[in-house]
């Protein structure tokens, strides 16, 4: 995951997940609770910070960009039955944080996914575009 304000990087994080999942949506799901913890965390002295300033508007909620779309609809409670009861916890917290505005889920096309350079072999042309994508000062990056 890396966290990005303002066309920056300001938290990045890569590490094998920890829960064994059956299905890409389920892996997808896992990852975004993490990412949107520790976005959580990262950010909330930050964009407290900003909306006081006056740099940023309150209650503006943080774009998860994913690409999976079931894990999309899964998290806005779109679509769920009882296969995914062993993690109904995770489900209910993006649930929570969607209903209280402050994230929000985009999609993303997979090539186009800037956590990629952190976790997959890129080949040298790809991995450059990532690179500069993230160190880019452009105000229309993701925020996670």
């Amino acid at each position: 995951m890396i966290v990005m304000m303002d066309g920056g990087p300001i938290s990045w994080s890569s590490r094998l997940q920890k829960l064994v999942a059956l299905s890409s949506a389920v892996s997808e799901i896992y990852a975004v609770v993490v990412s949107v913890k520790e976005a959580l965390h990262v950010t909330l002295h930050v964009k407290l910070m900003c909306e006081d300033c006056g740099l940023r508007e309150p209650g503006i909620p943080m774009t998860v960009w994913e690409d999976n779309a079931v894990a999309i609809h899964l998290g806005h409670g779109l679509r769920g039955n009882n296969k995914q009861k062993h993690f109904a916890v995770r489900l209910r917290f993006l649930r929570e944080h969607i209903h209280n505005k402050n994230i929000e889920f985009a999609k993303i096309a997979t090539g186009d996914q800037l956590e990629d350079a952190l976790t997959k072999q890129l080949p040298g042309p790809a991995f450059i575009k990532f690179r500069n994508q993230i160190l880019k000062s452009n105000k229309n990056h993701r925020a996670i």
